[in-house]
C-alpha cells in the first residue's frame, strides 16, 4: 500500500498546486479523486489533507483562491469517503497501534533521514545539492514554499496525533513524499552543474545501499524445523503478527495459537482490542489445554521473538516479552512435554525481526 500512497500523494500535491496556485480549475476534480483514494489507502492521508486545508486557508485569506472551490473539493471528498467513516471510527476505537511509541521532538528531525536514506551520507549530500540549487531557484509563485509547508505541517499534525494516540512508523512517511519530492524537483531542476554532480552521488549511494533481501530469519528457521513438523502439530507464537509469515514457510495443516487465542485464519492478524487480549493471554488458558487434545508423539513448535536492542517501551512489545517468558516457562515445566533439540536461529546481522524456535513433543 505504501507505494500506492506515494503515487497518490504525488498526484494530489500536483493537483493542489495546479488547481489553487496556478488557477487551473480542471484539476479540482482530480484533487478530489486522488485525496479520496489516498484516504481509502491509508489513514495518514488525513494528515496530508489537514496540511492542504491549512495551505488553502492561507491562500484564501490572501485572496488568491475562491472559497467555493475549496469547499467543493472538501465536500466531494467527504461524500465519497463517508461509507468508510464508521470503519475508521471502529478502527480507532478497537485497533490503534499498540506497537508504536510516542515520538519525541527529535524524531521530527529524523524524518528526512527516514525518507531519503538513514545512512551517514545520502541525506546530507541531498541537502548540499539543495543548497547549491537554492542560489539559482526563483520561487515566483510560491509553489516550492507551499509544497514544503504542506509537508512540514502534515508531519507536525501527525506528530501531535501520535502524542494523543501513538501511531508513528517510518513507512507512514510515504504520505509526505508527494509534496517533498515535487518541491525538491522544482529546486534541483534549476540548480547548477555542481548540484547535479552531488545528486548523482546521492543516487549512487542509494544504489549501493539497496534494501536488505530479508528483514527476518523466519524463512531460515522454518526450513530448519520443517522436517520435524507434521500436519496436526501446533505452532505457538508469542508474537501474533508473526503467524502470517510463519504460515507462508511452514508446512500446511498445522494449527496456530497465540496469546490472542486460536488462529482461524493464519493469513491475517486480528488487531482488534489486541493489547487487552494480549495482556490476558495466559498459557493456562490458551496453550496448555491443547495438550489434553494432542496425542503422544504430537509436537508443539514454540516460536518467540528475539528482542532488538535497545528494548522498545511500546505497550505491545512489553506485553509480548511478558507472554514469551510465561509461555516458555510453562512449556519447560510441564511434565507432559519434553524438548527436542532447538534448531539454530541462523545469522542475525542486519535483520529487523528475528525469532527463535523450540520443538516440544508430547510424551
Amino acid at each position: 500500500m505504501y507505494s500506492l500512497v506515494v503515487v497518490l500523494s504525488l498526484l494530489a500535491s500536483a493537483s493542489f498546486v495546479l488547481a489553487f496556485l496556478r488557477g487551473r480549475r480542471g484539476h479540482l476534480a482530480g484533487l478530489a479523486v486522488w485525496m479520496t483514494l489516498l484516504f481509502y489507502t491509508h489513514a495518514w492521508g488525513l494528515y496530508l489533507a489537514a496540511a492542504m486545508a491549512c495551505a488553502w486557508v492561507v491562500l484564501w485569506r490572501r485572496g488568491l483562491v475562491a472559497g467555493r472551490d475549496g469547499l467543493l473539493v472538501g465536500g466531494a471528498v467527504l461524500l465519497l469517503y463517508a461509507p468508510w467513516i464508521p470503519t475508521l471510527v471502529s478502527q480507532a476505537q478497537h485497533t490503534a497501534a499498540p506497537w508504536s511509541e510516542r515520538p519525541t521532538a527529535l524524531t521530527l528531525l529524523g524524518i528526512p533521514f527516514s525518507l531519503f536514506g538513514d545512512d551517514d551520507y545520502a541525506t546530507p549530500l541531498l541537502m548540499i545539492a539543495v543548497l547549491f540549487a537554492l542560489r539559482r531557484t526563483q520561487d515566483r509563485d510560491g509553489a516550492i514554499r507551499l509544497l514544503a509547508g504542506i509537508a512540514i505541517v502534515a508531519a507536525l499534525v501527525a506528530w501531535v496525533g501520535s502524542q494523543i494516540e501513538p501511531a508513528w512508523a517510518n513507512r507512514y512517511f510515504a504520505v509526505l513524499l508527494g509534496p517533498l519530492v515535487l518541491a525538491l524537483a522544482a529546486i534541483l531542476s534549476r540548480g547548477p552543474r555542481a548540484s547535479a554532480f552531488v545528486l548523482a552521488g546521492v543516487v549512487a549511494i542509494w544504489l549501493l545501499n539497496a534494501p536488505i533481501a530479508e528483514r527476518s530469519n523466519v524463512r531460515t528457521v522454518a526450513a530448519e524445523v520443517t522436517p520435524v513438523i507434521r500436519p496436526g502439530d501446533v505452532v505457538a507464537s508469542t508474537q501474533p503478527e508473526q503467524v502470517p509469515v510463519l504460515s507462508r514457510y511452514l508446512p500446511s495443516g498445522v494449527l496456530y495459537v497465540t496469546p490472542l487465542g486460536m488462529v482461524f485464519d493464519e493469513r491475517v492478524t486480528d488487531w482488534r482490542d489486541g493489547l487487552e487480549r494480549l495482556r490476558a493471554g495466559e498459557p493456562g488458558r490458551d496453550l496448555l489445554p491443547l495438550l489434553d487434545r494432542l496425542g503422544p508423539g504430537r509436537r508443539i513448535l514454540l516460536v518467540t521473538p528475539i528482542p532488538n536492542r535497545p528494548l522498545s517501551d511500546a505497550p505491545w512489545k512489553r506485553a509480548i516479552r511478558a507472554r514469551t517468558r510465561e509461555w516458555r516457562t510453562a512449556m519447560r515445566r510441564d511434565p507432559r512435554l519434553h524438548e527436542i533439540e532447538a534448531p539454530p536461529t541462523g545469522p542475525l546481522e542486519r535483520l529487523r525481526s528475528t525469532v527463535r524456535a523450540e520443538v516440544y513433543e508430547v510424551r
